[in-house]
């Protein structure tokens, strides 16, 4: 199965298949879903992370310490793609099932309080599709704003290593030879 690329992906969530089994879909910016009847989420998700050369293992251990969590519920995948797991939970759940859904930061429209329950909300995702969630609208604000602060410290430090490389060419040079002579 070839996935979608990461800057295409809203959100992998996770559902019980016709025959109770379980399954994911990946939900595209252009309104897509792409079903798995027999992959995991994190099967997904580390599909994803083992493209750019990551573990979750040690993202987890990377970003976990600096949020003040004992594990990752934020995955920087990549710059197209910082996935934040959030409680999901669809019709048909069984209770042997994940209820971890990632979002891609970068594809969160609005945020809303769920009307037929209060103690719950939703994210609309880019292209208007709307995800409940089992959490407060306090505590996915509070989980977005924390994939915020480490998408932008991911920002900033590849600005700073492509300042780096542009310093380093500029002192080389570019001219000729500058790489020593052809062999």
């Amino acid at each position: 199965m070839i996935y979608p690329n990461q800057h295409e992906v809203s959100a992998i969530v996770p559902f019980t298949a016709e025959d109770g089994g379980e399954g994911t879909k990946i939900l595209t910016s252009s309104g897509e879903s792409i079903l798995q009847e027999n992959r995991t989420v994190s099967y997904i998700v580390r599909h994803y992370a083992e493209n750019e050369d990551k573990t979750l293992r040690l993202i987890g251990h990377h970003y976990a310490p600096s949020l003040g969590a004992r594990h990752a519920f934020l995955l920087p995948i990549s710059l197209d793609m910082l996935l934040v797991g959030l409680k999901y939970r669809t019709p048909g759940y069984s209770s042997h099932h994940r209820t971890w859904a990632y979002i891609n930061i970068g594809h969160v429209e609005r945020l809303h309080a769920d009307p037929e329950n209060k103690r719950n909300s939703y994210i609309e995702l880019t292209g208007g599709r709307p995800l409940h969630l089992l959490w407060s609208v306090a505590t996915v604000r509070e989980k977005l704003v924390e994939a915020q602060y480490i998408y932008l410290r991911q920002l900033q430090h590849t600005r700073l290593i492509l300042q780096r490389i542009d310093n380093h060419m500029l002192r080389k040079g570019m001219e000729p030879g500058w790489l020593g002579e052809k062999s």
